[in-house]
């Protein structure tokens, strides 16, 4: 379970033992109550729901894969095989998020100071990022911005969020998920950057939809407002751009799935 510093909103990682005489990283839901931590919108999404169909799906193909690539030895046991395939299918997963992560950093680098990695595909992501926010006249532009409190009882941190934009320049960039009509006027965007294989890519997961829900919940996000996933593919470059609509729907749908963890869990903050 992801946790973050109920004023700071930081993430936090560790806290004091309960003697008092060290730290530790496991953080128990009874813990989290005495020291007042913020659950976070990816946490509580991932307990409640667990793995996506997709991302079940993506696992057990990589296990394959690698089954069939790997030779067994005369002596190695049923038990031996499959950890050691699980292993090599693992480091897939793991260079695939690792490389995400590299791509995340250097669009947040690029949008906050200005300087452009040499990385050849993650610098034109964050190019492509640039070029967009241009494009629809963006202001009061944030990476990475905390929000939430124990007002609101989670916390989140969106990749990018734009306090004003020209959402008619939005609607004709960013194509629909669900095609609904353009727009017109200022409003409010979060862009939420996502690293994935575009050539297996189909829809947005339903993570990602429960994700844009928190959001809506923290930034108050109405009619006026955007959303768009930013799906980019970490080696090559190449971007796809997404519009999820139904606001209220989805604000709602997370507004369920945190009450659902909390009764689960017990984990009632109190409201301030």
């Amino acid at each position: 379970m992801d946790w973050s510093d109920p004023i700071s909103l930081e993430p936090v990682h560790e806290i004091p033992t309960a003697d008092g005489k060290g730290f530790t990283n496991r953080i128990s839901i009874d813990r989290a109550k005495e020291l007042n931590l913020l659950p976070r919108v990816t946490g509580i999404i991932s307990a409640v729901l667990g793995d996506s169909w997709a991302i079940g799906q993506y696992r057990v193909r990589e296990a394959i894969l690698a089954g069939e690539l790997t030779s067994r030895a005369d002596d190695e046991n049923d038990d031996d095989f499959v950890d050691r395939v699980a292993g090599i299918a693992g480091q897939k997963a793991r260079r695939a998020r690792d490389r995400g992560q590299v791509v995340h950093n250097v669009v947040k680098e690029f949008l906050t100071d200005g300087y452009l990695s040499s990385d050849p595909a993650a610098s034109l992501v964050a190019e492509q990022f640039l070029k967009l926010l241009q494009d629809i006249d963006a202001v009061d532009v944030s990476c990475e911005m905390a929000l939430g409190g124990l007002r609101k009882g989670y916390c989140g941190t969106p990749d990018v969020y734009v306090g004003s934009c020209d959402l008619g320049a939005v609607d004709a960039l960013v194509g629909s998920w669900r095609g609904s009509a353009v727009g017109s006027g200022r409003g409010s965007l979060v862009i939420d950057l996502k690293c994935t294989d575009l050539n297996k890519f189909r829809k947005p997961y339903r993570e990602h939809l429960y994700q844009f829900g928190g959001y809506a919940g923290l930034l108050d996000l109405d009619g006026n407002s955007r959303y768009v996933q930013w799906y980019a593919d970490p080696w090559t470059g190449e971007s796809k751009l997404l519009r999820h609509d139904d606001v209220l729907r989805w604000k709602e749908a997370f507004a369920c799935l945190f009450r659902a963890w909390q009764i689960e869990t017990g984990f009632d903050l109190p409201i301030y």
